[in-house]
């Protein structure tokens, strides 16, 4: 990958500040926004931007996981089947999961 500095803080950028114009981006790091327009149809600078972006999310992996765990307590269907095929339980269609319901046990007394 042989990118420019400037289109490497361009991707960094990006990732950032997701919600900024290809003219805000352009203004930020003083180029054309011709240009911007240009680098982001470029492969390398793609590849790039995924990787800057894998980065970024993996900063959020734990507090997705716990979320996850609170929601599958919580007896959040879509959770629990999330969890279940992704463990390896493809075939799940339908889980359902009561976690008030209370149990008796009868020891025969």
């Amino acid at each position: 990958m042989d990118l420019k500095p400037k289109q490497i803080k361009l991707a960094e950028l990006m990732v950032l500040e997701p919600d900024l114009t290809n003219e805000q981006y352009a203004e930020k790091i003083n180029v054309n926004p011709s240009t911007i327009y240009a680098w982001k149809k470029n492969k390398d600078f793609q590849d790039y931007l995924h990787e800057c972006c894998k980065e970024e999310f993996k900063s959020f992996e734990k507090v997705a996981i716990r979320k996850l765990k609170e929601n599958c307590m919580k007896g959040n269907q879509k959770a629990i089947e999330y969890l279940l095929n992704y463990i390896g339980y493809q075939g799940v269609q339908k889980v359902e999961a009561d976690l008030n319901a209370s149990i008796e046990i009868d020891y025969g007394e």
